[in-house]
């Protein structure tokens, strides 16, 4: 009678385990891979169309190149770049760990980038084309080709204005404000040569004290000949690329 009832137990437990869980919810892709050439997630080289999920790496060799679409914006990397896709279908984010990452949103579109702890998002509502780029432990390039976006570090942020391209230094040091004020000294351009922010003091020159102000990071304004120089040769999304609204074209 033992035996029986024994059996009847494990056939049960048998039926129940093919049975899936009403509330466990299917694995959501975040994007998919809409252009590539010598491109892998993790370990394996992609094709166009691979889906790409929370977690996966993403990577490009020299020769490499790697374009997806996350949500509502569109995600590039250039050779010798590695980024991790994160978040959730509807708030996706991308981790650069090495090299560049250029990104377009369309209005009211959700979507950040994090690198070296910073965050960068679009500043408002409007479409967005900015590029970010890893140019040593603790610094980075920020290009805001269209539109304006937000730069954040350590509960301190900065808008970077469109058409700008900034250099910023993380956790800088003395030494590194001492010599970024007394670069900002000179009379002409000593006041205008920094990027909009929203304390107004975020570069080591703005400050008129003794002494640099330590902040958590130190932006560098660079001429606008020198940022449209630097987009030459990133491939930033012509425009019938670019999810934007009907109205702005």
């Amino acid at each position: 009678m033992f035996s029986k009832r024994l059996l009847v137990c494990v056939f049960v437990f048998s039926l129940a385990a093919d049975i899936p869980l009403a509330n466990a919810s299917p694995t959501v892709a975040l994007g998919v891979v809409t252009q590539c050439a010598r491109a892998q997630v993790g370990t394996v080289f992609v094709s166009e169309g691979t889906s790409i999920f929370d977690g996966d790496m993403l990577s490009t060799d020299s020769a490499g190149f790697l374009q997806i679409r996350a949500g509502h914006a569109r995600v590039q990397l250039p050779a010798q770049s590695t980024a991790t896709l994160r978040g959730t279908a509807t708030s996706p984010r991308a981790e650069l760990s090495r090299g560049s990452l250029t990104f377009s949103t369309a209005s009211n579109a959700v979507f950040a980038v994090v690198a070296l702890g910073a965050h960068v998002q679009p500043a408002n509502d409007a479409p967005v084309v900015a590029q970010i780029e890893i140019i040593g432990p603790r610094t980075l390039n920020i290009l805001a080709k269209r539109g304006a976006v937000r730069f954040s570090y350590r509960d301190e942020s900065t808008l970077v204005p469109e058409g700008s391209q900034t250099k910023i230094i993380l956790d800088p040091t003395p030494s590194e404000m001492a010599a970024e004020q007394k670069n900002q000294s000179t009379p002409k351009n000593s006041t205008d040569q920094n990027p909009s922010s929203d304390s107004g003091n975020h570069t080591a020159g703005a400050a008129k004290q003794p002494g640099p102000v330590p902040h958590a990071y130190m932006m560098i304004a660079i001429a606008g000949a020198a940022a449209a120089g630097a987009a030459v040769g990133v491939a930033i999304y012509r425009a019938n690329e670019l999810p934007e609204s009907p109205d702005h074209p």
